[in-house]
């Protein structure tokens, strides 16, 4: 067996995995974490952004017909969202597709240089700017300064669903920001999670806004690698193709207005 054979073998058995279902698991701790007071309800918000430098990258070879690599990348984090059975437009939180979402970009085969980031903050009630902040730390480096405000306008989409999405009189929201970046020709799929306290407003029925509280903040980020996705270029080009067009849109957050209250200057 010569080199080439045994690094299609290693890389056949590592996407087999990957493939794979993950077990089943009816631990104490998960189902702890499905529980909430009767007061409190639970949501996810999503939003997507794509930035680009337009950096050159590699030639798309046996990939040519996604016509740009962000459309490999899109499919492939397409693909590890159906593998853990997370729907991005849904508003309901399914704890179990949540984290087995993020495991399965954590041990994506198709991902180099996997990198994880935790930061906390304390959170004001009338003020936003400290996640901001948070959030620019974490993309710097990896989206350039011009993409600043278009990531911000994604944020405040979300923002506006998380502040009309009914629930209860309290509610968990579960936010997450998916990116696909290309920056000095490298192509970065990532994403930042938080999960923001609200209550409902005492002047409206329905609207929500968030307490003085810390938040945790994470990024799991990592780098396509664009020789083993031309190596296995047959088995993503099987996959449901997702272009990028596509993925920037299918998130439950995309048609809302961004949200212009003046938390987010104060």
């Amino acid at each position: 067996m010569n080199t080439q054979e045994r690094l299609k073998r290693s890389e056949d058995i590592q996407i087999s995995y990957w493939l794979s279902p993950l077990p089943q698991l009816e631990l104490a701790q998960v189902k702890a974490a499905t529980e909430v007071p009767n007061d409190t309800s639970q949501e996810q918000v999503i939003g997507n952004y794509y930035a680009t430098d337009n950096s050159t990258l590699p030639e798309l070879g046996a990939l040519s017909d996604f016509e740009n690599w962000a459309s490999v990348a899109s499919t492939i984090d397409h693909k590890t969202r159906q593998l853990a059975g997370f729907d991005p437009t849904a508003t309901e939180f399914d704890v179990k597709a949540w984290e087995e979402y993020l495991y399965k970009f954590g041990t994506s085969p198709f991902l180099l240089s996997t990198e994880h980031r935790h930061l906390e903050l304390s959170l004001g009630k009338d003020s936003i700017k400290p996640l901001i902040h948070a959030v620019f730390e974490m993309i710097k480096g990896v989206v350039s300064e011009a993409d600043y405000d278009h990531v911000l306008t994604t944020m405040k989409k979300m923002a506006t669903l998380a502040i009309t999405n009914e629930g209860k009189a309290q509610k968990d929201s579960y936010q997450q920001l998916g990116i696909i970046s290309v920056k000095s020709s490298k192509l970065y799929s990532l994403f930042i999670r938080t999960c923001i306290q609200m209550t409902r407003k005492e002047e409206e029925d329905k609207d929500y806004e968030h307490i003085a509280q810390t938040l945790s903040v994470i990024k799991f980020q990592g780098i396509i690698d664009f020789d083993k996705c031309k190596r296995n270029a047959d088995l993503i080009l099987g996959w449901d193709r997702f272009n990028i067009d596509k993925w920037v849109e299918h998130t439950n957050s995309y048609n809302c207005p961004p949200n212009e209250c003046p938390s987010w200057s104060n």
